[in-house]
């Protein structure tokens, strides 16, 4: 489990990395600018939660609470339309749906930001042990690099640092890249969704945002699927709007 946060660490690391070599090849210290880019993420997090925090979780919540219904009326449509004889109640149990779950889930989003806050209290202790050894990855990474580089042969030395400190710059840069598109991916889709009336249409754009980006080949067409089956269900014609608006 710790071997895990390690490696969540780093990962966060290399995030960080393009911002923190940003400001520091501008004169500021890299401890001083890793401190600065964590406080940024700290305070764009607070900002979203405080502005749509509390929406996104009771839509969420309602999403959740409606999911058994929406898939009824999915597997209704495709028996009516291709002659197929699918049993719902079978397809919710694999699913594991039940009123249960869908009653504890609901119960624990419609609290909002304090509910969810209260649910992940108890991983606090791994999100700050995360936050410390990103902070010091980022921080001492080219030291750290050079240090471990030191332990080869001399004529490894300095190739060993090299790929090092390219590796994390180029990752680092793709994962920025990726974070920039899904937010401004997100931030269209959500915004398009409300113009047409999409049902819950802040997870569904942020969804469809954040999948595009990240699930390779096939994350565009998940993210406008969804929500294009929940908008079907209320207004056929706007997955029409739904499907040209993403091509575009």
């Amino acid at each position: 489990g710790f071997l895990f946060l390690l490696l969540l660490a780093w990962l966060l690391s290399i995030a960080m990395e393009p911002a923190v070599a940003w400001f520091s090849n501008r004169g500021m210290r890299r401890g001083v600018a890793t401190g600065v880019v964590g406080l940024l993420v700290v305070a764009a997090s607070v900002v979203f939660l405080t502005v749509f925090g509390s929406l996104f979780f009771t839509q969420l919540a309602e999403l959740v609470t409606r999911l058994p219904d929406y898939i009824a009326q999915t597997v209704t449509w495709l028996n009516s339309t291709f002659r197929l004889n699918l049993d719902v109640t079978k397809i919710l149990a694999q699913l594991q749906i039940s009123p249960e779950t869908i009653a504890e889930v609901a119960s624990n989003l419609a609290g909002g930001i304090f509910g969810v806050v209260g649910t992940i209290f108890g991983f606090v202790f791994d999100g700050l042990t995360v936050l410390v050894f990103a902070f010091y990855f980022s921080a001492d990474g080219p030291r750290l690099r050079r240090a471990i580089g030191s332990w080869l042969p001399l004529r490894y030395q300095k190739v060993f640092v090299q790929v090092g400190d390219i590796a994390v710059t180029k990752t680092g840069g793709f994962v920025v890249s990726k974070v920039v598109l899904a937010s401004m991916s997100a931030f269209f889709h959500c915004g398009f969704f409300y113009l047409i009336s999409v049902p819950y249409w802040l997870p569904l754009g942020i969804f469809a945002g954040v999948v595009s980006q990240f699930i390779p080949t096939i994350g565009t067409y998940i993210g406008v699927a969804i929500p294009a089956i929940f908008a079907a269900l209320q207004d056929p014609i706007d997955v029409i709007w739904i499907i040209v608006f993403a091509t575009v």
